[in-house]
């Protein structure tokens, strides 16, 4: 495959060895990628995240009983959006995101401008993750200290990225099984506590607080265009990106709704819009303290993991702007 870093502009074409190795390796890289399978659950991983557990409240605050509603309008979007970067991904498989591919489209400092945006979102979100991480450690065990325990994640963080994508999609995916087998937990033994009356009306008070509560909870989809941010790393990306892309929409959208019907019904929308935890708070009046203890500790590795796939996007993205001299 021979790809060239850019288009014609201004008389110069926007191309140099730097460019041409980056390709060459990258297309060798993806013999050695995911699977299909793999980044498809690599994917729903990374969306999972912490969102279910930090937006519920604000989106059900906006969107009332028509919660749900907002849930599927922010998937709907972020679907769209999803296809559109994988059709980017599967005809320019390197990694790199859109540094890379405005350099393809011939737009050189919009480029620069796109790669910087992104390393600087990565690295302050991922610090207020890890401090999200070690908030919720703290919960747990009372004596951490929350900016020591934040600062040995982020070591701990970094140390495994340097292993690479196989063995941190290993630890993401595993992560993903816990915390949706222990959310199927909680989901069965609260269906028995639901009122279908909180569901009512289905789109809230009115369309406009749902498409609120779809903006709340819009950037807990975050992640679901990582799999084309790292192209390279992704076996057969022709067919696996939008398959992966699609796939792991689905399957988080499905985990949502079910989450947050859940709770829903079990709260209702004023209860459950009244606080940031309703998860936690449902989990408690369902399970008892023990229950409050699992969601507790499934945010904490949820925030861990969430960490995990933060970092690794971010750095393909500085590896590739170094390896084109920005």
């Amino acid at each position: 495959m021979n790809l060239i870093i850019g288009r014609q502009q201004n008389g110069t074409v926007m191309n140099n060895p730097n460019n041409q190795a980056v390709v060459e390796q990258h297309t060798l890289e993806r013999k050695d990628g995911l699977s299909k399978s793999t980044a498809t659950l690599f994917t729903a991983a990374m969306i999972l995240g912490t969102g279910l557990f930090v937006s519920l409240g604000a989106t059900a605050w906006d969107a009332g009983s028509g919660t749900l509603v907002a849930i599927v309008i922010g998937g709907l979007i972020c679907l769209s959006t999803g296809i559109s970067a994988a059709q980017v991904g599967i005809n320019h498989p390197v990694q790199g995101g859109a540094f890379i591919w405005m350099r393809i489209f011939g737009h050189p400092k919009l480029s620069f401008i796109a790669g910087c945006v992104y390393i600087i979102e990565g690295i302050l979100g991922l610090g207020i993750v890890a401090l999200g991480f070690a908030t919720y450690s703290a919960q747990i065990f009372p004596n951490l200290s929350i900016p020591l325990t934040a600062s040995l994640s982020l070591i701990a963080v970094a140390t495994l990225n340097i292993l690479g994508i196989s063995p941190v999609s290993k630890l993401m995916i595993g992560i993903f099984f816990v915390v949706t087998f222990f959310l199927g937990v909680y989901v069965i033994l609260a269906i028995p506590s639901i009122e279908v009356k909180n569901f009512t009306p289905i789109l809230g008070d009115r369309i406009g607080s749902v498409f609120a509560g779809a903006a709340t909870f819009f950037w807990t989809w975050g992640g679901f265009q990582r799999t084309a941010i790292m192209a390279s790393d992704i076996r057969e990306p022709r067919t696996s990106i939008p398959f992966a892309i699609i796939g792991g929409i689905a399957i988080v959208t499905v985990i949502f709704l079910i989450v947050a019907g859940v709770t829903l019904g079990v709260l209702g929308p004023v209860v459950m819009g009244s606080g940031d935890v309703p998860l936690y708070v449902s989990a408690a009046k369902v399970m008892g303290i023990w229950g409050a203890g699992l969601i507790l500790a499934l945010a904490t590795i949820s925030f861990f993991s969430e960490m995990l796939g933060d970092l690794l996007a971010t750095s393909k993205v500085q590896q590739t702007m170094g390896q084109v001299g920005e």
